[in-house]
This record gives structure tokens, sequence and C-alpha cells, in this order.
């Protein structure tokens, strides 16, 4: 009984929303095949435009949140012509002197896994990632800002090439200003980002000064970031999430082809049969297919030596966060000491780099034991709200860098119950510690 309740009150809010066609997954739509001529324009021109109804898990209509995607120009690491999509989300009474860059962590090797596709009503979820963090979205405009979402891979879905990512961030700023319907007056602007997002967010802040210096950027908060690709691969390689480093290696060789001309030499037979496998699915597909397995030792002849590769490792360190390629506006750096998906130590040398090289970095570590990499995101994204609204608000102004240690836990979160649940959310956390602390067992 509470099933079928259940199963009709999705299919009520599903009906109640616009009668819209199905969307179509970027293979087949159109609307993702840039015009004729498209690439003599500069980057940040857009190149068409259309408006969207965007959902949560693909059914919940978001019918408050005015929707519009954008098919724009931007730039590979050779500065080749690329165009991708940005997802443009403003929220009734939308502040017009804010705008909020958020890059979900896709982490995939496939265009139907991009933001664009799985925010939309009707589509058909492909990523678990963009459906879950998608309530980070929702919690930035629930503040009244302008969300804009790009497909930061590209349209290779070159997962993990953070120069490329972060070019493609900036072009899709640059377009959302260049929409006239938003409304918007010389905004603020901010980027938030986690794990593979962070990436992307890390990237955006460090190639933003020579890059697209005439944005008025005021911040970045990135979590979770893999700073140093190589450590984070030969960290993950063997556990439950190699398949992310399988992934890696499939997104880099879609942006740079010597990369790729060169892990193709380097495959196994099986190896080169599963990178086809790879750039056919999406980040929790891929995990469940490699989940244990040492990737670099059985798919690649020379194992873990390929990321010494003479041709593979410059192109590896070309990614790694850290001067001179330096933010030059505030950021705010979130990690889990016992992060189990990105190293933490790979963390403190981009922070110091970019410190010794000027920059303003409020660095936090959550040092519980509790705390992981999924952890880290939910517990902390309260306080990244609070930074950000106060970068926006002009309330915080922070200079030079900064190191702070925390202890949270998911039980003792008052501040996140808060967020979520109101007042009454964190009141029976507060009841659950007391009831904790008064326990003969505590």
């Amino acid at each position: 009984m509470k099933l079928f309740i259940f199963l009709s009150s999705l299919l009520a809010i599903a009906t109640a929303a616009p009668l819209v066609d199905r969307a179509l997954p970027p293979s087949l739509d159109p609307f993702y095949d840039p015009p004729s001529g498209w690439e003599s324009q500069p980057v940040g021109s857009i190149l068409k435009t259309r408006s969207v109804v965007t959902a949560t898990a693909s059914i919940v209509a978001n019918l408050a949140i005015d929707g519009t995607q954008l098919l724009y120009r931007t730039a590979g690491p050779a500065g080749e012509a690329l165009s991708t999509v940005v997802t443009i989300l403003r929220p009734a009474g939308a502040k017009k002197d804010r705008l909020l860059a958020y890059t979900f962590a896709e982490d995939s090797n496939a265009r139907k896994c991009a933001p664009s596709y799985n925010l939309q009503f009707a589509s058909v979820p492909t990523n678990l990632i963009t459906t879950v963090e998608n309530f980070l979205v929702q919690a930035a405009l629930a503040q009244g800002w302008t969300v804009t979402v790009p497909d930061y891979q590209g349209p290779n879905s070159a997962f993990i090439a953070g120069q490329l990512e972060g070019r493609a961030v900036l072009d899709g700023i640059r377009a959302t200003l260049k929409y006239p319907n938003l409304n918007l007056n010389n905004p603020k602007i901010a980027v938030w980002g986690y794990s593979g997002g962070a990436a992307a967010a890390g990237w955006t802040g460090a190639l933003q000064p020579s890059y697209a210096p005439e944005l008025n950027m005021i911040g970045v908060a990135q979590g979770g970031t893999p700073a140093y690709l190589p450590g984070t691969a030969r960290f993950i390689d063997g556990t439950a999430l190699a398949g992310l480093a399988f992934g890696a290696l499939a997104g880099m060789g879609s942006a740079y082809p010597a990369f790729e001309t060169r892990i193709q030499e380097l495959l196994t037979s099986q190896g080169k049969q599963e990178i086809v496998r790879v750039r056919e699915r999406c980040a929790t597909d891929n995990i469940f297919a490699y989940a244990g397995q040492k990737i670099l030792e059985t798919y690649v002849t020379t194992g873990t030596a390929a990321l010494d590769d003479p041709i593979i490792k410059p192109i590896l360190d070309q990614q790694t966060m850290g001067a001179p390629s330096t933010p030059r506006v505030p950021v705010y750096v979130y990690h889990a000491a016992n992060d189990d998906v990105v190293p933490y130590a790979d963390v403190p040398g981009m922070v110091d780099s970019w410190c010794n090289d000027g920059a303003t970095v409020e660095f936090v570590t959550d040092v519980a034991p509790s705390t992981n990499h999924f952890a880290m995101e939910i517990l902390h994204f309260p306080a990244v709200l609070d930074w950000l609204k106060g970068r926006f608000d002009g309330t915080i102004n922070p200079s030079g860098c900064s190191r702070k240690e925390i202890s949270q836990s998911l039980l003792g979160s008052t501040t996140l119950a808060e967020s979520v649940g109101g007042n009454s959310a964190a009141a029976a956390v507060n009841a659950a510690n007391a009831a904790l602390q008064a326990s003969p067992l505590a």
C-alpha cells in the first residue's frame, strides 16, 4: 500500500508539470550541433538558445525556476574551437547582482552524462552524481542567486582535463552574461564545485586572471579537490572507485591527441576494448564495472609506470594545480583529512603554492575520523553557502592565507540539520546529542 501511494505521488508530480516532449539525449538532439561557421566566433559567443523545463531526478519539475540553455563557443588546450552547453537557472525574484557558476562532478566520459541533459524534465537520469548534487544547486537558488551550470567537459567529455574545463567554465560565464533576458546588472560572480567539479572550479579561478580578466569574479569555493592527478590515480587504483581512474585516462585522451595516441599504444588488447566501453558510460556505471580492479596493472602494459611515461607525464603535470596559475580572488578550500577518494596529502601543496604566490586562501580541514569524501560534501555545504553569501554581500573580505581544523559528524551537525530541515531538525539533533551524553553507554 505504501509503495502504491509513493508511486501515485510521483505520477501526480510528473503529470502536474508542463506537457513537454521527452528530453533527447545529446547524441540525438540537434541543439548540440553548432551552426555553420561557428568556429570563427570569439570564445564565449552564443551559438544557439532555447528555454527548457528543468527538474530534480527528471520527474519533479522545477516550475518556479526559469530554465535556459545556451550553446556557446569555447576553446580546447591547443586553442582549438569547441562548442558546449550551459544551463542557466533563474529563480523568481532573482537578485540582479549575483551569479554563481556551479560545476557538477560529472566525472564521466559520455555526453549523455552532462548536466545539460540530466537537469532536463523528462530526461532519462544517467548520472547519479548530478541527481544527488542537485540539492546544492537548489540551496543556491533559494538564496535568490542565478545559477549557471556549464557542460565544462566539452563535446568530447574530457573528464578531469582541468585546463580545458576551466576555460569552458569561464566561456560559459561569458555566454551567460551576454544573454539579455536575465537582466543581470554587472553581477558579482562566484564559482563552486566539489570533487571532479572542484578541479573545474579551481582551474576556473586559476585561469581567470589571464584568460578572462574582464569578469567580475569575487570568489571560488572548491572541496575535495584532485589537485595532483597521478596522486589521485594511484590512491584509488584497486579500490571500489577504481573506475574513475580508467575514466581519467579516457578523459585525458579525449582532450589531448598526443595522450590518446600514447595510451592506445600502452593499453593491452583488453584495455583497448574496455576504454571504448568507458567512453559509453557515466561515472556510476564505470565505478561498478571496475570496482576493486587494479586498472593500471590490468589494462596497461607498463602498469603504474605509465604515469611517468615521457609523453603522458608532462600532460598530466599540466593539470597540477599551483603557481604560476594562481587565483587572484579569494578561494575557500575544504577537504577531509580522511578523504577516501581524493588524497588529502596533495592538497596542502596546492594551497602553499598559491599562498606563496600571493593568493588569498582559507583552507578548512575536517579531521573527524568518520568524515570521508562524500560526508565532507554533505556536512560542509552550509558553511560554503555562508562563505559565498558573505562574499556576495561584502561581509566576508579575507586577505592572506589561513588554515582551520574542524571536526564534524553527520549525527552532530546542527548546522546541516537546520539548513535541510529548519530549526525543528536542528533541535532534534540537539536532543539526540543530549540523550547520547546522558546515556550510561556514553
